[in-house]
């Protein structure tokens, strides 16, 4: 500081000259060439940037034109991007759907992968707007995308999916374009009276009212369309008590659902529904579910049956049948009003069973009250499972059927009523004498109900019981007279209270027998009855024929007395196998035995519509 203040102040101002001396040497220099080509080069660099950006853009376009989905012929392409919207909105098969269950107002996570599509790169975007039948699959949870799409789809026909009603406006100009709809209106249905111009395109037609539960018999849905839909096949209520106003025919696929907590059917929601069925004699697939609105609980409703003068109702063309959240009553009822075709499969769910109707097969209508024959002798396999959640499926060569039967929990003073019911209404059904294959598990079955059934299966040739008290079962095959004979009798006749009765004989062709138990004591506990049997079948082959297979399942616990493999590589127990081998042609001790025999396909595509079950997988 001392320094800087011993200098001249003449070096401060020869400082500033300096300065001004540059500062006129670089105005100077910007009006000379020099500068002048500084500034040309300057823009020769962004030309150049330019130019490599636009070239990098098309080496991009080329890398992507050269990919191998981009290689595929735009047809294929738009018929991949097609089946993604399908699987997207679920439109398959009949009746899936899980769109409509978005919030008003916003997309679900379906739509927006479809958006998503649009966004993955030019080459995309511009392929699929510029493809009419793509941009005829309309999602519309709003007009801007309605408008959208519209306006990229031609003149083609137009598919609309949408969850909200409140621009419902917007499509009236463009119904005769419509070949689906599927649509969720908000209250009683009122809002979809503006769709009444005809809609002469339309093929399916799904409506879900979300109205209020508590006052459902108010939801209906007006005239449709000044009722011109000729080309209407599909048809879909959801949440819908009446339908009068419309006069819906030459349907194939029907499905209708109502409110579980909604009021009980009466005789003139019935005869609507009855007749529904009747002005569509050519039905492919009918699915009911909760049909709390249109059938009544109890066939007399003030001591009068409300089911007299009603005509069967012929549905000769169909091939799937669901009636599910339903009542036994429910089931049998309209069932009791059906004349079913062969290659027909059905599926029934019964819920909230009275301790009248708990048995497994309580659906079926009986033949005794002089209803059409439902089954007749179309089935020839069945297997039942029999819980608190019984099932019972039936296959033969014309039909099938899968039947889940929820019980309430047995009372402790009777806890076999349910299985000895259903075990009684086999023995009587029309195809239990053609029956070759039966499959039994879950609860054990009193001895009396199995013995008169067992006789009763005069066709059957191959028995498996999978659990339960096998050895009681195993008792009831013995052709052998019951303990009431005794060898005064000649071997010839039994006496039953006072009359004599020939000895029975329990499945009489009998020649495959499985069983499967994984209790510790298992084969102590059955081996001796299961030697008696077939002995005695082996010993009565005037009547019976001798067991020919038998496969057994066994996992012993620790301590179990086995001795090496089996042919089929499960654990063979040491006692009692020689004197069966004596008797039965083949005995194996398998590690597994198959789960049931052959179904239907329709057995494994299970269906879902907004994450409820329509159509359930026949194998648990």
């Amino acid at each position: 500081m001392k320094r800087m203040k011993r200098m001249s102040p003449n070096l401060f101002a020869g400082s500033q000259d300096a300065a001004d001396g540059m500062l006129s040497e670089v105005l100077l220099l910007q009006s000379t060439s020099a500068f002048k080509l500084v500034s040309d080069a300057d823009q020769q660099l962004e030309t150049l940037r330019t130019t490599v950006a636009a070239s990098l853009r098309i080496i991009h376009g080329c890398q992507n034109a050269l990919r191998p989905i981009n290689r595929l012929p735009p047809e294929i392409f738009i018929y991949i991007i097609q089946t993604l919207s399908k699987t997207y909105f679920g439109g398959d098969p009949f009746p899936s759907y899980y769109f409509l269950d978005a919030p008003q107002g916003h997309l679900t996570q379906s739509a927006f992968r479809w958006i998503g599509l649009l966004q993955v790169c030019q080459c995309w975007r511009h392929t699929i707007l510029a493809a009419p039948d793509l941009c005829s699959t309309i999602f519309a949870p709003s007009p801007a995308l309605f408008t959208l799409f519209l306006g990229n789809s031609g003149s083609i026909p137009l598919r609309i999916y949408t969850n909200s009603d409140s621009w419902i406006d917007d499509l009236v100009p463009h119904l005769s374009r419509v070949c689906e709809l599927r649509i969720k209106a908000q209250g009683s249905g009122q809002s979809l009276e503006v769709l009444s111009s005809p809609a002469l395109l339309l093929e399916s037609l799904d409506i879900i009212c979300d109205g209020d539960p508590t006052n459902y018999d108010t939801v209906y849905i007006p005239e449709l369309f000044n009722q011109e839909t000729p080309c209407l096949r599909k048809l879909v209520l959801e949440n819908i008590a009446a339908w009068s106003s419309n006069s819906f025919r030459n349907l194939t696929h029907l499905y209708l659902s109502g409110y579980l907590e909604s009021g009980p059917g009466n005789r003139e929601t019935y005869e609507r529904l009855i007749e529904l069925l009747r002005s569509n004699a050519s039905l492919e697939v009918f699915m009911l579910r909760s049909p709390h609105p249109w059938i009544p609980q109890h066939q007399f409703v003030d001591n009068i049956n409300f089911t007299d003068g009603i005509v069967p109702v012929e549905l000769t063309r169909l091939k799937k049948l669901f009636i599910g959240n339903a009542s036994v009553a429910h089931v049998r009822q309209l069932l009791s009003n059906l004349v079913l075709p062969d290659e027909l499969s059905m599926v029934f769910g019964c819920t909230k069973t009275t301790s009248s109707q708990r048995d497994v097969l309580s659906w079926y209508p009986d033949p005794s009250e002089g209803t059409p024959t439902l089954l007749r002798e179309d089935i020839t396999s069945l297997r039942i499972h029999f819980a608190t959640n019984s099932l019972v499926t039936g296959v033969g060569p014309s039909k099938s059927f899968h039947a889940q039967t929820h019980f309430y929990l047995p009372t402790r003073t009777d806890p076999p009523f349910p299985y000895n019911e259903g075990i009684r209404r086999l023995t009587y059904m029309p195809f239990t004498s053609r029956l070759t294959e039966l499959w039994l598990s879950g609860a054990t079955i009193g001895n009396h109900r199995i013995r008169l059934l067992f006789e009763e299966l005069v066709s059957l040739k191959k028995l498996v019981i999978l659990d339960g008290l096998l050895s009681s079962y195993i008792t009831e095959l013995n052709p052998r007279f019951s303990e009431a004979s005794n060898s005064q009798t000649g071997g010839v006749f039994v006496n039953l209270g006072g009359f004599f009765a020939p000895p029975s004989t329990p499945c009489p062709n009998l020649d495959t027998l499985w069983i499967r138990n994984f209790e510790r004591t298992f084969w102590a506990d059955t081996y001796l009855p299961l030697l008696e049997c077939a002995q005695g079948r082996f010993a009565a082959g005037d009547r019976v024929l001798p067991l020919r297979e038998l496969r057994i399942q066994w996992k012993p616990g620790e301590g179990g007395r086995c001795g090496g493999n089996g042919s089929g590589g499960g654990l063979v127990p040491r006692m009692g196998v020689s004197e069966l081998k004596e008797v039965v042609g083949v005995v194996e001790f398998a590690a597994n035995i198959p789960d049931g025999f052959d179904l239907p396909s329709c057995a494994d595509e299970p269906i879902y519509r907004n994450g409820v079950e329509c159509w359930p997988r026949w194998k648990r």
